[in-house]
């Protein structure tokens, strides 16, 4: 059985007309965010052999929080080809890992998590179902569980949805 969340960076700030969008910051709220979906998962006690991340600023951050909430954070692989690359190239990416990988997180952006994370959903609780269709804001996480090769990855069951504005309300 092997894990795969989906992880959309939390939010970042767009004041400074100066910055590119690649190194966009997060926001004071995009920090707790971030740290909070850690807690979420340190709390469900997530461990992950493998963590791909996007290069761009608000993704390194989100992980750097993240990171630092869970017990055994893996060394992160941050590549640049995973900003905004697509749905196709980022499931190019995530049907390329290894065989040994086998509970992966993938911090990446919009549009392309929401489209993988709607694409692979082909069981789950039908209302978190629901919920995943309708939308994936900043700072949400979708974790998937199937059998076989990453390289044949096409459905999976959805574990769970949760939005950080879930947590801070529990």
């Amino acid at each position: 059985m092997k894990t795969l969340v989906l992880l959309r960076h939390a939010k970042s700030a767009w004041n400074d007309p100066g910055l590119s969008d690649f190194d966009r910051p997060l926001t004071a709220r995009g920090v707790a965010a971030a740290t909070a979906i850690g807690q979420h998962l340190r709390a469900h006690r997530a461990i992950f052999d493998t963590a791909l991340v996007s290069a761009a600023r608000r993704a390194v951050e989100t992980w750097t929080l993240v990171a630092a909430e869970l017990e055994h954070p893996p060394a992160p692989t941050v590549e640049r080809t995973l900003y905004v690359c697509g749905r196709r190239a980022l499931m190019s990416r995530i049907r390329a890992l290894p065989a040994s990988a086998a509970s992966v997180l993938v911090l990446a952006h919009n549009p392309d998590l929401h489209e993988i994370a709607i694409a692979l959903a082909a069981e789950g609780d039908p209302q978190e179902l629901a919920r995943l269709h309708q939308h994936f804001p900043t700072g949400a996480l979708a974790q998937f569980r199937f059998d076989g090769p990453w390289a044949k990855l096409a459905e999976a069951s959805l574990d769970s949805y949760v939005v950080p504005r879930e947590l801070e309300q529990t």
